[in-house]
């Protein structure tokens, strides 16, 4: 047990930074269950931008990087989470001496869960920088990180972790739902009806915003498809979505999880070129993304009644209207209707996995990393 005690009156602050490089993502809640259902008070939320140019500078960095920047940013980005903190805070009359804990999840720079065999050793390995001693002493709050070492050293991949946030607070007696949450990367979690916490699925099913967002940066030096309107005016490329779909991580079996270190420019470049339209690569990416989501879930999941969107793809219009083509059977709702802001989402959850830790409880689920047994994620700093 932590020495830090907690209960549903005292507010937590969640912080995400994701692998779309989007924005800092902050939420303030209170958590309490009610007969084993998680509970939210959600008081503020927000994504604050990054500093000018800070967005391609990390871009550039997880292509080519040296030592001297990742020193920079693992400093450079809890100062940001601060400021950020504190504005969220004020725009939402909070007190920022009544927050009792942070959690964040830092930005992960390389995520490799299948061991490489080197010097005599198996070693699978992760990075998410954001020095959180420097965001600690910076609030005087106590902040909790490095959620997925824990999983990863019991043989787990670490990821993904929100499944565990999805069945404590989405799961139904009546439906059988996926969560899916679109960011750079997609993930969904499958929670049948009735589910059991051993019951569940979860895993990464590959690129959500992430390969729309290198072509739009290329093609029309923007960071995205606001709205879904460049895919919209585009035309489906049938032959490139084919080979898409034989990518040998979209048809891998769980549990799998990835990253940008997988699906970067060399990987969409690889199948388009310069005799195609600007406006057919982007539309043959959203599909791309949303038929290999839907394509996961028809193998690996069950049926599925309803799926509910998180993420900044839960924005695309045109991505809404391909994963209505492709799960035709499904309805398809944004989190909000749950309570759930999408950009909110995972915030939310890394504020829970700090409550759950400052509890002693364990936030992995093993079924789903592969690891070999429940674990208490993150490390404290004062």
């Amino acid at each position: 047990m932590l020495p830090i005690q907690i209960s549903g009156n005292d507010i937590i602050c969640g912080v995400m930074t994701g692998t779309s490089l989007d924005g800092i993502d902050i939420a303030f809640c209170k958590f309490h269950t009610d007969n084993t259902q998680l509970k939210i008070d959600l008081i503020a939320y927000d994504t604050v931008d990054y500093p000018a140019g800070f967005s391609d500078y990390m871009k550039g960095l997880l292509k080519k990087t040296t030592w001297r920047d990742i020193s920079f940013i693992n400093y450079a980005l809890p100062q940001m989470y601060a400021n950020a903190i504190k504005q969220v805070a004020e725009s939402g009359n909070i007190d920022i001496d009544n927050v009792k804990l942070i959690g964040i999840h830092g930005q992960t720079m390389w995520h490799e869960p299948v061991p490489i065999e080197r010097f005599g050793l198996s070693v699978s390995s992760t990075l998410q920088v954001a020095n959180p001693v420097v965001l600690a002493k910076s609030l005087n709050i106590p902040v909790i990180s490095d959620f997925r070492s824990a999983d990863m050293v019991l043989r787990g991949q670490g990821a993904p972790l929100v499944p565990r946030f999805d069945f404590d607070y989405f799961r139904s007696d009546e439906h059988n739902i996926v969560c899916l949450n679109i960011g750079g990367m997609a993930n969904i979690t499958y929670l049948p009806k009735n589910a059991q916490l051993s019951g569940i699925i979860a895993f990464d099913t590959g690129a959500g915003n992430v390969l729309i967002d290198i072509m739009m940066k290329q093609y029309f030096n923007t960071d995205y498809d606001k709205n879904g309107e460049v895919a919209a005016s585009g035309k489906l490329i049938d032959s490139v979505l084919n080979k898409l779909m034989q990518d040998e991580y979209v048809i891998a079996t769980p549990p799998k999880s990835t990253g940008r270190e997988y699906f970067d420019s060399s990987f969409v470049h690889r199948f388009f070129d310069d005799l195609y339209q600007a406006e057919d690569v982007i539309c043959t990416l959203t599909h791309f993304t949303a038929k290999s989501i839907a394509y996961n879930i028809d193998r690996f999941c069950g049926q599925c009644d309803k799926l509910i969107i998180g993420g900044g793809g839960a924005k695309n219009a045109y991505m809404l209207t391909c994963l209505r083509e492709y799960m035709p059977n499904t309805e398809v709702v944004n989190s909000v209707e749950y309570g759930i802001p999408s950009d909110a989402k995972e915030a939310i959850a890394f504020a829970y996995f700090a409550y759950r830790t400052a509890k002693g409880l364990p936030s992995n689920v093993p079924v789903i990393t592969g690891a070999t047994q429940e674990v208490v994620l993150g490390s404290i700093s004062y």
